[in-house]
């Protein structure tokens, strides 16, 4: 007998290796762009996962055997990228089992949290992986709900260091600092930037020598091989912050040139330079006449 119980194929999975070879190659995001929307309308009870799976929906038992909840193993505090719950048979408390294997969404008091992947008594939710261009993790729009994102992510392995952001599938985007543990907020279309637990990035000019910078980074800078190029964003508002250091002391051979980027630094239309061995400065915006301004400079 041949069995009709497949394995369903999600769109997102195969989306990228359906592109005619020249869509690829002259636009190479777009297979990515592609995986990341399927992947928002996907999740289990989304749209395109209530269509693709109408007859299992039908079925009351797949309705009724579903888990619908579980017992969490021990707190959960703002920097947690993992969420571990309880697995005990004799209290009939079975972990994450019947919980969608990945990109789900549970429920904790108030708070609704997207996951990306699950083990037997674990939620995970850190991003990570090495990044090949600048990359948007999309979420499910057209509902509110706040959702905390670690980046664990190696944000390129050549000479460029790229982004990455949070958005839902039609609103604004949230960039995300280098090693940052961010909490979004969705209002049903757009994101909304929360608190933030400050991570380090690391810009060394023996690979890298530019890199956009974006609020909240954090940025060791190694200058001993070139003088490296720091930009700061094109948009800024006020009380965003940037911090840049001086890790191996070489400023004064190869200095570090912030790049204004259209703002003014201490109230000046030019670029500063940065040229103290050992120097770390810390910039915040301030508004449109000062600019981005000292906080702290050890020059």
């Amino acid at each position: 007998m041949i069995s009709t119980d497949l394995q369903r194929v999600q769109i997102q999975n195969i989306v990228e290796n359906q592109l005619p070879s020249f869509v690829q190659e002259d636009f190479p995001l777009l297979g990515e762009f592609l995986k990341e929307y399927y992947t928002s309308q996907e999740y289990p009870g989304a749209s395109a996962d209530v269509i693709q799976n109408i007859d299992e929906y039908l079925k009351l038992e797949a309705l009724t055997n579903n888990a619908n909840e579980t017992e969490l193993g021990s707190a959960v505090g703002y920097n947690d990228t993992t969420i571990t719950v309880t697995f005990d048979l004799n209290q009939s408390i079975f972990g994450t089992y019947q919980f969608p294997d990945r990109d789900g969404l549970i429920q904790i008091d108030d708070e609704i949290i997207l996951y990306k992947e699950k083990t037997n008594t674990t939620f995970t939710g850190s991003l990570t992986g090495t990044l090949t261009g600048n990359r948007t993790l999309i979420m499910p729009s057209g509902a509110e709900r706040s959702i905390i994102v670690k980046d664990s992510t190696t944000r390129g392995s050549g000479s460029t260091l790229f982004s990455l952001s949070v958005q839902t599938a039609s609103g604004t985007s949230v960039p995300i600092p280098i090693g940052a543990t961010v909490a979004v907020v969705s209002d049903g279309t757009n994101m909304i930037q929360g608190l933030l637990s400050k991570g380090f990035g690391t810009v060394d000019s023996a690979s890298v020598t530019t890199y956009i910078a974006v609020a909240g980074d954090q940025l060791l800078t190694n200058t001993t091989t070139a003088g490296i190029t720091i930009t700061l964003p094109s948009s800024a508002a006020t009380g965003d912050e940037i911090v840049i250091v001086d890790a191996r002391g070489t400023f004064a051979s190869n200095g570090l040139i912030i790049n204004r980027n259209g703002h003014n630094i201490n109230s000046s239309a030019a670029n500063l330079t940065l040229s103290t061995n050992g120097q770390a400065v810390t910039l915040v915006y301030v508004d449109a006449t000062r600019g981005w301004a000292f906080k702290t400079n050890t020059a």
